[in-house]
């Protein structure tokens, strides 16, 4: 079996810390020989794909040196997480007080979520330039 992934993108605000982990979204543009992705506001501009990256507490040492708009390339693996969830437990989070006519409770809603694990974090400049 092959699970590898390169990507070569800008990370986003999104930067959190999971325990000892380091998480943040990364924007990949594709390549020109691939389907461009229109953005939301239909200028007909060109949009990234966002990419959730987890790196493992050995490399969080380079999160000092990550900033916002920093083009980096990443090597890892794909991973991914199975969810379970109640009605009740997603409106919570949502911080809404409910929906009439259904118990909360009894609506589960199963999800899959997808990861890129680093095994390497290559900064391609220092500034903060975008495409």
């Amino acid at each position: 079996m092959l699970n590898l992934v390169a990507l070569d993108g800008y990370v986003t605000r999104k930067i959190w810390r999971v325990d000892e982990e380091i998480h943040f979204r990364l924007a990949v543009y594709r390549d020109p020989d691939r389907p461009p992705k229109e953005a939301q506001n239909g200028n007909g501009a060109d949009a990234p794909d966002y990419f959730t990256i987890r790196l493992p507490a050995g490399l969080t040492a380079l999160i000092g040196r990550l900033e916002a708009g920093q083009r980096v390339q990443v090597y890892g693996w794909l991973e991914s997480r199975h969810y379970e969830e109640t009605l009740a437990e997603f409106l919570e989070r949502a911080k809404v007080d409910g929906v009439k006519g259904v118990n909360p409770d009894e609506v589960v809603v199963s999800r899959t979520t997808t990861w890129v694990v680093a095994e390497r974090l290559v900064p391609i400049n220092n500034g903060k330039s975008r495409r």
